[in-house]
């Protein structure tokens, strides 16, 4: 996902092979300022994007367009009438995919500058990069709730709330609204009831609003850390057509505690879920999540350089 719109960011992205991306939508300085992406502004930014042989292929979602929805506020109507409008623009512009979670925990951490509980930097990866990791105790020992306690039930009302504007408008604009699972997969996170990060949560969620344009991220992390079996995943909700993207990480361990690494020296292969992926049909994009950090590579060109090959050589392997 492009976080940087500059020449020298997509000349990078130009450079290491990679031919579409998503955008970060607060990446576009008009939408920062408006709180919705024109029309104008999504022809703008892909004029930028494609002067470098590059496609936007969809648009990303930042936690502050729907924070009074999730943390139970007034002025939740106009944030989703805000979505909307991205949709209707984003539809208008040809670039048919919107990815965003639903979680409480990204809303408290962009409002109030915190690290999210229990996440830190293992310094003890391969050669010494530094992993992404999770620990469970960690998080348990924040006792704070900036958002007071959030029930299941609430969480559901908010999220029917989110599917039942949104979705009409996605149809309308035949923009395909890509859910990406609760992340970390526990049941509870910061205060705030996690209902997203089961299989009977996913179908109970894709069920509010029945649609073709409401789908759901694979991340394989996040449902290889919860137990789930990402290729038996991939099978039951790829042959319904429901999964609008996919997101490969490599995974040791899984909860309460999990670090994530390099593809190749995670616990599973990677290669079976690709092929399921072929099976069911999927032609989306397959996106890098959460690479290790070298030490003397803060912008992590290195790491998401590796990823990207290493993703390309599994797909040349399966062809």
């Amino acid at each position: 996902m492009a976080r940087d719109l500059s020449d020298r960011a997509l000349r990078y992205v130009q450079q290491i092979g990679a031919r579409h991306i998503y955008v970060y939508l607060p990446q576009i300085p008009q939408y920062t300022k408006h709180g919705f992406l024109t029309p104008e502004d999504l022809a703008s930014t892909r004029k930028q994007v494609e002067r470098f042989g590059l496609r936007i292929s969809g648009f990303h979602l930042d936690s502050r367009a729907y924070a009074n929805l999730l943390l139970g506020l007034d002025g939740w109507e106009k944030e989703l009438d805000d979505i909307c409008r991205t949709i209707a623009a984003m539809g208008s512009g040809g670039v048919t995919l919107l990815l965003f979670n639903l979680l409480v925990s990204r809303v408290l951490r962009d409002k109030l500058s915190r690290e999210l509980p229990g996440h830190y930097i293992d310094p003890n990866g391969r050669g010494g990069v530094g992993l992404q990791s999770y620990d469970d105790a960690r998080a348990s020992a924040v006792t704070d709730d900036p958002a007071g306690k959030v029930t299941a039930s609430e969480m559901w009302e908010r999220i029917t709330r989110f599917q039942k504007r949104c979705v009409p408008a996605a149809e309308q604009a035949r923009v395909r609204l890509s859910l990406h699972p609760d992340d970390p997969p526990v049941a509870r996170f910061w205060g705030a009831e996690q209902v997203l990060n089961s299989v009977a949560g996913l179908d109970r969620y894709l069920s509010i609003v029945p649609s073709a344009y409401s789908g759901i991220t694979l991340c394989q992390g996040t449902l290889q850390e919860a137990g789930i079996d990402a290729v038996a995943f991939a099978r039951r909700f790829g042959k319904r057509g429901k999964i609008f993207e996919a997101e490969l990480r490599g995974v040791r361990g899984r909860l309460p505690k999990y670090h994530e690494t390099f593809m190749d020296d995670g616990d599973i292969d990677l290669v079976p879920l690709l092929r399921a992926l072929k099976d069911v049909g999927y032609e989306g994009m397959i996106q890098v999540g959460h690479v290790p950090r070298f030490p003397d590579d803060p912008d992590r060109a290195v790491a998401n350089a590796w990823s990207v090959a290493y993703i390309k050589g599994m797909l040349a392997a399966i062809q």
